[in-house]
């Protein structure tokens, strides 16, 4: 019983990283830390090409998007078993729309494909992290070289 309890806990988890704010937050936040902290502009698309110059795989970013609005907005996301024949292979899945095969893709999300939402997620942020102590490391050594002068 303990591990159907953790496999719906995961499976719930993912779900409520696509209604999360979490991106959208994080975004609006180093958008303003930079205004305030640096004086400096920097959009969401910028953070965006800082992620893509940096090896980090952004196309999460707009299936996240995408599928919290579809769930959140304009229908609830509906789980299903996708069942491997053959195999001891069961995968949850969250349905687009009333199907009874999982032939179309575009029809359903995937566990695999929740999973490598949040694993962007968690690069990005780690990506992200490591730039902004890097602004504020040059901003300081700035500070004090002009102090000096």
């Amino acid at each position: 019983m303990k591990d159907r309890v953790c496999c719906f806990r995961v499976l719930v988890e993912d779900v409520d990283s696509l209604k999360s704010r979490q991106y959208d937050d994080l975004g609006k936040f180093l958008v303003e830390l930079f205004r305030t902290l640096f004086g400096r502009k920097v959009t969401q698309g910028d953070l965006q090409s800082i992620l893509s110059s940096n090896g980090i795989d952004t196309r999460w970013i707009a299936e996240l998007q995408e599928n919290r609005k579809l769930f959140f907005h304009q229908t609830a996301p509906w789980v299903a078993i996708e069942v491997e024949s053959g195999t001891a292979k069961f995968d949850p899945i969250l349905l687009k729309r009333n199907v009874t095969t999982f032939e179309d893709p575009d029809s359903f999300v995937s566990f695999t494909q929740l999973r490598d939402i949040y694993d962007g997620f968690v690069g990005s942020a780690s990506e992200l992290h490591r730039f902004v102590m890097e602004q504020i490391r040059l901003h300081e050594s700035n500070v004090r070289v002009n102090s000096i002068n």
